[in-house]
Formats: structure tokens, C-alpha cells, sequence
């Protein structure tokens, strides 16, 4: 039975062309993002207003036809511009001599993003699962 489960969802994910993003609107008004970045990898995310942008997303990897491996990671958008366009920021600022910065100041967007990032993985991890097996209709727990 599981095995069937997981042949629909994997059939219903291939149906994502790479690079599209599937979008699934939630009862809360968030949408449920499924992007496929090739073959057979996916990026899993829940988008909301503003807060997502600072979390995690989830990596689906197709293992066969039946089995896929899921796991949580870093939102690289996210870092690419709030933490090395933040850190940016700051070095130009500093260095037009607009705001005083010591180096170790000038990263606190870089590291705050990804201290935030990593810190929030383990809990939503599993919600962006739950709902992704759940708005496709076979929630399971025996992954």
C-alpha cells in the first residue's frame, strides 16, 4: 500500500515540467510551492507573505519509481539576498563612510540568515512534508 502511495505521488510530481513550480493554495492563504530543478529533484516550500523568505525549504529526490528521499535545506534565494546582498550593503555603506562597521559586524546578515535558517529546519522539515504528502493526497508516515 505504501509503495502504491508513493508511485502516485511520485507520478503526480513528474508531471512538473524542470524549472516550473507547482502551486498549491492553502486553507490559511499560503500556497504550497513543489519546483523541479531536474530530473529528479524538487524543491518543497511553503510561501507566505513575508516569513518564508527566511525559512528553509525541503529537497525531494527521486530515488525509483516507487521511492523518493526527502530533506531539509538551506533557502539559497534567501541567503543570496539578504545574507551576501545584506553583507554588501553594509561593506558599501562602511566603506563610503555612511555607517561604522568593524569586519566582524559588516557579516551579521549572512550569519543571521543562516543561523535562523538552520535553527528552523528541524521543526519545519516536517510541517512542509505533512502538508506536501497531504495536499497530494496520500499522507504517510512510514518515511
Amino acid at each position: 500500500m505504501l509503495d502504491n502511495q508513493n508511485e502516485k505521488l511520485i507520478k503526480e510530481i513528474k508531471t512538473i515540467s524542470i524549472k516550473e513550480t507547482k502551486k498549491i493554495l492553502l486553507k490559511n492563504g499560503n500556497e504550497l510551492q513543489i519546483k523541479r530543478l531536474n530530473q529528479i529533484t524538487f524543491r518543497i516550500r511553503i510561501e507566505d507573505n513575508y516569513q518564508s523568505f527566511l525559512a528553509p525549504v525541503v529537497l525531494c529526490i527521486l530515488q525509483n519509481e516507487r521511492k523518493y528521499k526527502c530533506f531539509p535545506f538551506l533557502y539559497l534565494k534567501s541567503i543570496l539576498i539578504n545574507g551576501i546582498g545584506g553583507t554588501v550593503l553594509l561593506i558599501s555603506l562602511s566603506w563610503l563612510n555612511i555607517i561604522q562597521f568593524d569586519m566582524v559586524g559588516i557579516f551579521i546578515p549572512l550569519v543571521f540568515t543562516l543561523v535562523l535558517q538552520l535553527s528552523l529546519m528541524p521543526v519545519l522539515f516536517k510541517i512542509i512534508l505533512k502538508i506536501f504528502r497531504q495536499k497530494l493526497g496520500r499522507d504517510n508516515n512510514n518515511h
